[in-house]
């Protein structure tokens, strides 16, 4: 879905729907960073999770490293945009590393 938001003419404006959580004054180069970001991040876990799926058996230091990746990406666009609904963004996965660490 984010690649798609990248390669369409009016994908940002998609991508500004599609990613409500940020501020109304976010601008379009906010946008795409959070965009690719975002591409990162899924495609980091779509291969950790094929990779665990594949091999039968789940390498918990990258499924572990790309979930705090994750949430250290959060928490840097929490303090970014200082928006309320971004830091439930961070909160999810603070959580989700809290569980997989313990």
């Amino acid at each position: 879905m984010n690649s798609s938001y990248l390669l369409k003419e009016d994908g940002l404006i998609s991508a500004r729907k599609q990613h409500g959580e940020l501020p109304k004054s976010a601008t379009d180069n906010q946008i795409r960073c959070k965009v690719v970001c975002m591409l990162i991040v899924g495609v980091s876990f779509f291969i950790t999770g094929m990779n665990a799926y594949l091999m039968k058996q789940v390498e918990e230091i990258s499924f572990g490293f790309v979930l705090v990746c994750f949430t250290i990406y959060a928490l840097i666009e929490a303090c970014y945009y200082r928006y309320w609904k971004v830091f439930g963004e961070f909160l999810l996965g603070c959580i989700l590393t809290f569980i997989f660490l313990k």
